[in-house]
């Protein structure tokens, strides 16, 4: 499918009416990613999606290396480095995947070993141009399945000429 028909099919998609249109197909998967974090976003959600895709993880790391060897070792991740600095500075990594777009900086529950967000956690995400998301912490399994991916929320907000 064209990118041409996509945006015609997103043009003629009622604005609030919840239907939504799967994300296109994969053009490439050659790009190399390293992840920066190793909590449960990533672990769990970030690196599945990946896997899944088949898109090839080659590095990892954390503000605690030991987290990150577990999760490199869990999903067959090359190397782990010790720090995100060094991570960033690698040059077998050519695209950087953070846990969260919106990532707190204050240790929550320990000291170094970052922000975790528990059960019934009320999180809001806003934006002027955008508005709000707002939504209670729960685990994975009491969720419906996600699957409004990137690609459908672009074209969401472009129909809502939001972009």
């Amino acid at each position: 499918m064209s990118t041409s028909s996509l945006e015609a099919q997103a043009q003629e998609a009622e604005v609030g009416s919840g239907a939504l249109l799967p994300d296109g197909p994969v053009r490439a998967r050659s790009a190399k990613i390293g992840a920066i974090g190793a909590g449960a976003i990533m672990a769990d959600q970030h690196l599945a999606a990946y896997n899944e895709a088949g898109f090839p993880v080659v590095a990892i790391a954390s503000r605690t290396k030991g987290n990150a060897e577990r999760v490199a070792e869990r999903w067959n991740i090359p190397t782990v480095h010790d720090t995100p600095e060094l991570l960033i500075e690698d040059p077998d990594g050519a695209v950087l995947m953070l846990g969260t777009m919106f990532a707190p900086i204050v240790d929550r529950d320990q000291p170094d070993h970052g922000f975790t967000h528990h059960a019934g956690d009320v999180v809001r995400i806003s934006s002027p141009a955008l508005g709000s998301l707002v939504g209670q912490v729960q685990s994975s399994e009491g969720c419906a399945p996600w699957t409004f991916g990137v690609a459908a929320l672009m074209r969401n907000l472009a129909a809502r000429r939001l972009l």
